[in-house]
């Protein structure tokens, strides 16, 4: 393989709609609650956007509630490649989400962009289902074994889930509820 044509694919199973799911990776005020700070974007091919982390880029492919496609040009983190997100429905309420971050040019980069894609994934995952972000210092102290206690029994492991008894997971997550009906496919 040659330099750049390198790739990274990191993906995760979340308890929402791709509805919700594609409104909070497109919609800036719902970004800049759990992934930035001051998230701006013109949500349209050949439409820009940008955060206070340096990320921007242009729109290359918006199919709502499918799949997003960007490039991805922030100076300090493997700018001149590109990311491809697809939401996939497995259920009604559990989704996968893809994340391929293509043109990645070392082993030095991929390893970087899986933690932050990984750390992403999971954050979404946590806001949309409990309403409540995790910071990527949390996620890291976790995934180096520090966890947190919760309740009355701490979790054990990275994957772990407790059972929840109570309402589907729309119901249990007021983020979840709020995102409902904010993009709707076009005709």
């Amino acid at each position: 393989m040659e330099m750049g044509d390198l790739e990274l694919t990191v993906e995760k199973e979340i308890s929402s709609t791709p509805a919700n799911i594609y409104n909070a990776l497109t919609d800036p005020q719902i970004l800049s609650k759990w992934f930035t700070t001051n998230a701006k974007g013109d949500l349209s091919i050949g439409g820009r956007y940008s955060n206070d982390d340096g990320d921007e880029g242009e729109y290359l492919e918006l199919r709502p509630f499918e799949k997003i496609r960007y490039t991805w040009d922030n100076p300090n983190h493997y700018p001149g490649t590109e990311v491809s997100i697809e939401i996939i429905s497995l259920t009604y309420d559990i989704t996968r989400v893809r994340v391929t971050h293509f043109k990645l040019e070392s082993e030095e980069a991929i390893e970087e962009m899986k933690s932050g894609w990984s750390w992403a994934l999971e954050n979404l995952k946590q806001f949309l289902e409990t309403g409540i972000p995790i910071t990527y210092e949390k996620w890291k102290r976790q995934q180096q074994g520090g966890y947190e206690r919760r309740g009355r029994r701490a979790q054990s492991e990275p994957g772990a889930r407790r059972k929840c008894t109570r309402g589907t997971p729309t119901q249990r997550a007021p983020a979840a509820r709020s995102l409902q009906g904010r993009v709707s496919p076009r005709s």
